[in-house]
């Protein structure tokens, strides 16, 4: 894992290149969001990126964040300690981390963070996701999206959704035909529990990732939407000029995973 210093100076590093992104395209810089993608990186990386001014941490595995978030908010308020439980390990492995009994809430005006599942979630898995996440990047169908709409209306809760767009058709990857994607995020639009923000896409790995963000903008602009998040550590630039609003950046930030 890197030092909290080398994260602090990636966090810099990318938000200037993307201030440089945005200035290319014309565009002003609070118009786009830095996820810090953190899956398998353990709690402590995530609060070092906290520390450096990340705002928004986005994660693939629903029982990761739910192992992890614990640990995290817990070091919101400086010298508080997560409490394990009787006999818990206290050691951090991730997808394997211990229960945690609660903490005591972080004081007013303590750092925080909103949390966006990037990963293909089960629709089993739709309550917990409710339960952890704030916005849920990746709903690729209209039967998700109800199985989400109902975890969020017996939770009180208004969730912040983003429909998936698989933009090259690629058949290993999740996500809504672009031909169907206005019709779906209508019927979406339409669910009181539910908060469509936008578009989300994981393009084709080729060589013109340029031509995909173009086509994901025009889809953004055709379905009448604000959000669309795009872009990765290599290619989030390019994400930007083509109107990202959202980029999902973890190896830029972190370092290589293990």
């Amino acid at each position: 894992m890197l030092s909290r210093d080398e994260i602090r100076a990636n966090v810099a590093a990318v938000n200037a290149r993307i201030e440089a992104a945005c200035a290319r395209a014309g565009r002003k810089r609070d118009e786009v969001t830095l996820v810090a993608v953190s899956k398998t990186f353990p709690a402590e990386a995530v609060q070092y990126a906290i520390a450096a001014g990340i705002t928004d941490v986005g994660e693939n595995r629903v029982q990761e964040a739910r192992d992890k978030q614990p640990l995290v908010d817990a070091r919101l308020q400086p010298g508080m300690e997560p409490r394990l439980q009787p006999g818990m390990d206290p050691r951090f492995q991730p997808g394997t981390e211990p229960r945690l009994q609660p903490g005591v809430p972080a004081k007013a005006g303590a750092p925080s963070v909103r949390w966006h599942l990037i990963g293909h979630l089960q629709s089993n898995k739709a309550k917990d996701a409710v339960k952890l996440f704030d916005m849920i990047e990746t709903v690729d169908s209209i039967a998700l999206a109800e199985k989400i709409a109902r975890a969020a209306e017996l939770q009180g809760k208004r969730q912040e959704v983003l429909l998936q767009i698989n933009i090259g058709r690629e058949e290993q990857k999740s996500g809504v035909d672009p031909r169907e994607a206005a019709s779906i995020a209508k019927s979406i639009a339409s669910m009181d529990s539910l908060l469509l923000r936008g578009l989300m896409t994981i393009p084709p790995d080729d060589d013109n990732p340029r031509k995909w963000f173009g086509e994901m903008r025009a889809l953004r602009d055709d379905c009448e939407l604000n959000e669309l998040s795009m872009g990765m550590s290599q290619d989030y630039e390019i994400a930007i000029e083509e109107g990202s609003t959202i980029v999902r950046v973890g190896r830029a930030i972190f370092g290589a995973r293990g």
